[in-house]
Order: structure tokens, then sequence, then C-alpha cells
């Protein structure tokens, strides 16, 4: 169990922890607007003036809320109350915010984006402590070193999304009700609550948890687990557990807004029952979930050192040589099985962000595995330090393709969006290394077609739009024409989202000349009349919808 703090984990524990920030923080940096990003920001920062969650209530306001603080004191200017229009489609709120504003639209999004670092530092102390608790001190440091190095949490750990803060708020209400379970308790009932309250008002697709953890519970029933048996009845306990849980919602929703709260697990519902478009390798659909999809993702996503060190300890474990086993599969690999499970089993299924909360576990589960591998013969211990060198050494090469990372199985971040795309590999995070790109280029305007919450003016890029729209203010703000007559060089940026949808099926012949952050590819087509001519009769209006 936890005891005193070492000098080694004073030490240790901190460093990897601001590693952790400093690396999240600096890929942020060069990232531009995520395609979810601006809305969760309009929606936060209108909860704040208007005391209302009208906004997208499918999402709990608890991290929009946080991570809009700051814009508090900017001088932001939004129309109180919004227009009907705006509140029917939030894309055109996000617009106005971000780009009608004599605010920049970096530092609103950096702004942002620096309340969601600390969540991450917050779940890897979590990731230590637990881990501490469990199966100690060796074990702890192993795990919270392979939280610190994990790509999908650092490229997530700097999103305004609600993504890692779900996770984040998973992760605390386990732990707290392993606390619970530990030593049952009026006290330690109402904290569990309080966890699964802070878990509800993030997400609510963090209530998945709730019958992880009943399933939980009544193992350890069936088992006779429970220590430090109390005269409380079961129903006393229960009772504890849901005031704390009710007086976090009711906090979060300021009591006369939880009426929001139907409204978004209907709205909820109805997102996870309807048929969604589903994409892997060239192969699309809509229809029924694909159940083996999000393990294809885990498997993909995750450094393959990891991968070796998570089956290590599946082997140590079926030996009955793993540290507490009969713990570590109850309370490690029992809530990630079945938060698989029914994540598998969902219409929903976008990807590895609704995964974030098995990494967490993973590294536990590999920490642990790792320090058992290191208390073994020479052999061992040769094999466990490759392995994490090979993992620490893989995240800092990359740097900063956290977000599109993929492992060697299919040729690392460069190869990914031909598997996986939208918030795996392509969510729009290369508009700024775009910018950069075409000022070096000396292109002028460009051809473009990007998928992302970032608007390509804001950085100084002029450009006549081809393929699908996504944004009103993208509309309004391109160029009339592209005349190639009056161009040294032509330049067409694609995003990787795109391209894998087939709306440029005939740039499969071509190679790009550049691609930035593994999302956007750029092709040089001044020389290529038959391209230049299929983008000019793609070229759509220069307003789309009738929105701003």
């Amino acid at each position: 169990m936890a005891g005193k703090w070492t000098r080694l984990n004073r030490l240790t524990v901190p460093f990897l922890l601001i590693l952790f920030a400093a690396l999240s923080l600096a890929s942020g940096l060069r990232e531009s607007a995520t395609f979810d990003e601006p809305t969760h920001i309009a929606s936060g920062f209108l909860y704040w003036k208007t005391g209302r969650y009208f906004l997208n209530p499918i999402n709990a306001p608890l991290v929009r809320l946080w991570a809009t603080i700051p814009l508090l004191f900017l001088p932001l200017q939004v129309p109180l109350p919004p227009p009907p229009w705006v509140i029917q489609n939030h894309l055109s709120l996000s617009d106005i915010l971000f780009h009608f504003n004599q605010v920049s639209p970096d530092l609103i999004l950096n702004l942002t984006r620096l309340m969601i670092i600390p969540i991450g530092v917050a779940l890897g102390y979590g990731v230590w402590r637990w881990s501490r608790g469990l199966f100690g001190e060796r074990a702890a440091r192993w795990a919270l070193l392979f939280y610190a190095f994990c790509p999908p949490l650092l490229a997530y750990a700097h999103l305004t999304t609600t993504d890692l803060g779900s996770a984040a708020a998973s992760f605390l209400a386990l732990y707290l009700f392993w606390r619970f379970e530990m030593a049952p308790s009026r006290h330690s009932a109402f904290w569990a609550g309080v966890g699964m309250g802070v878990n509800t008002a993030t997400k609510f697709t963090g209530l998945y948890l709730l019958p992880i953890i009943g399933v939980i519970h009544l193992l350890r029933r069936r088992s006779g687990g429970r220590t430090n048996p109390s005269t409380k009845t079961p129903n006393f306990y229960l009772l504890a557990y849901v005031v704390g849980a009710v007086l976090v919602v009711v906090a979060a929703y300021r009591g006369v807004e939880l009426y929001r709260i139907g409204q978004g697990l209907d709205d909820l519902r109805s997102a996870l029952s309807e048929e969604k478009y589903q994409y892997f390798a060239g192969w699309n659909t809509t229809g029924r979930p694909w159940l083996w999809f999000y393990s294809a993702v885990i498997l993909l996503k995750t450094p393959l050192s990891l991968v070796i060190l998570i089956i290590v300890g599946f082997f140590l474990a079926i030996q009955k040589r793993y540290p507490q086993r009969h713990t570590a599969l109850l309370w490690i690999v029992l809530p990630g099985a079945l938060y698989l499970l029914l994540l598998s089993i969902s219409s929903s299924q976008p990807g590895i962000r609704r995964l974030l909360f098995l990494y967490p576990l993973l590294c536990i589960w590999a920490g642990t595995a790792t320090a058992s591998l290191q208390e073994r013969g020479p052999r061992w211990q040769w094999g466990y330090r490759l392995l994490t060198g090979w993992y620490v050494i893989e995240t800092l090469v990359l740097f900063p393709h956290y977000f599109s990372y993929f492992n060697q199985i299919v040729g690392g971040p460069s190869g990914g969006y031909r598997y996986l795309i939208d918030c795996n590999s392509d969510w729009g995070q290369g508009l700024k290394a775009l910018a950069a790109h075409v000022k070096k280029e000396k292109a002028g305007t460009i051809y473009l077609s990007y998928f992302g919450g970032g608007a390509p003016s804001a950085y100084g890029i002029h450009y006549v739009w081809v393929g699908p729209l996504w944004s009103a203010y993208v509309a309004k703000q391109q160029e009339p024409k592209l005349d190639p007559a009056a161009q040294k060089k032509i330049l067409l940026a694609v995003s990787a989202t795109s391209l894998a949808f087939g709306d440029f099926d005939f740039l499969k012949t071509r190679s790009p000349s550049a691609v930035m952050l593994d999302s956007i590819f750029v092709y040089d087509v001044t020389h290529d009349v038959d391209a230049q001519a299929r983008l000019a009769r793609n070229a759509p209006p220069r307003t789309s919808r009738n929105s701003i």
C-alpha cells in the first residue's frame, strides 16, 4: 500500500509529469484547431455568458466550463441571446466566436488548451498513486513512465475536447470506488459517488462505468472479498453513493439546468443507435458495428513495445507469476475488458478518443509486468530494458506527430491514414504547417480541401475551396477564383480524411510534394493540366450555406 514519498519518487514523479505536460504542450502549439474543438469552446463560453446549457447538450458541461475560464477575461463578442439559427447549428456559433472577433483564434485556442493539460497531469498522478497502492513503488514508477510517453494520451492531453477529461473522470470514479471497496464506510461511499458525479458531468458516455463497477461489486460480494466489514447496510452505502453523485451533477448543472441532462441523454441515445459511417483500411460501410474495430484501433495506435509488455503480463498471469494477480485481473483487466466490450457493440465507433480511459489501465498493467521482469534473471532484464528503451526513444523521435501516431504494423504515422481517419489520424491539425509551407513556396492562392476546425484565412492562406464544405466562414472567406496564368506555382492541399473518402481518386496516381503533420497532403499541380481542369470543375460557389 501507499506509504511516504521516497527520495526517488520526489525526483521521478514530478519529472515525468512535467515532461508529459511539456511534450503535449509543445506538440499542441504546432497544431491548428481540430474538428471538434471550436464547438466545445463556443459552447463552454456561452454557458458562462448566458447560464444556459442549450448548445450541443449531448456533451455534459464540466470540462467545457473549466476549459473556457480564461476566455472570460478576453474582449470576445457574441450575439446575446444567440439567434435561433445559431442554436440549431452550433458550427455557426463557432464561426462567430473564432473568426468575427478582434482576438486571435490561436490565442482563444491555446488558452483553452492550457486548461486541459493539468487534467492530463492529474490523471498521470492518479496512475502512479493507484499503481503504488496496488502493486508497490517500482511498478508505480514504470506505470507512470509508460503514461508519460504514451502517444495517444500526449495527443489528447492538450485538445479542448471532453475526451481526455472523460478518461480522467472515469479513472477517478473507478479509483474512488476501489477505495470504498477496500474500506467501506459512509465517507468512502460518499466520495465514490462524488467520483461518479464528476464522471457523469464530464461526458455522458462515462455512464458506461456504472455496469462495470456493478459487476466488480457483485464479484467481490460472491467471493467474500470485502475488507473491514461494517454494520452499515448496503442500502446505506448506496444512499451515500447516490448523494455524492447527485450533489456534483446538480452543482455542475446549476440546479435549474438539470432538464438538459434529459435532452443530452436523448441525443446520446439517438447518436449511439443510429447507423454511422465507418471506415477501416479503405473498407467503409454504414450499418452494424464492427465488433473488432476498437481492438484493431488499440493494436495499431499503441506502441508495439507496450503491446509486447502487455502480452508478457498476461503470460505472467497465466503462469501465476504476475504480482497480486487476482487484484490486477479484477481492478485492471476486468474494467478494461468490459469497457472495450461496451464500446464494441455500440454503433458509434469514432476511434481512439473513446479508448483513452483504457490507456491508464494498460500502463498500470504493463508497469507491473515490467517490475516483475526486473526481478527475474539477466535474460528477462535485458528484454524489459530493450522494450522500455524502444518505447521512450520512439516517442521522443516522433515528436510532434502524436495525434497521427501509428505503430510499425502500418508503417508509422505516415501510413496510418490508409487504415483509420478522422480523430485517429487527421482531425485538421496540419493547417498551421500548411500556412508555413505555402508561404515558403510563394504559392499565392491554392486549391484546398480541409477537414478540421481551423480557419485557413486566420493563418494567411488564400484559397479556392474544392470538395466538401464544413464551415460557412470558410466558404465566405475563399477567393472568387484561382487564375493559373497569374501564378508561378499552383498547389492543391487535401486533408487525409478527404483522400480516404474517395473525393480525390485521381490523386492516387500522383505523389504529394509535401505532407503537413501527416494530416494535409500537398500536390504541386503547376504543370498538371488534367488536375487543374478537375479542380476548376469541383470548386463550389463562393457561399454554400445560409448560416451567417
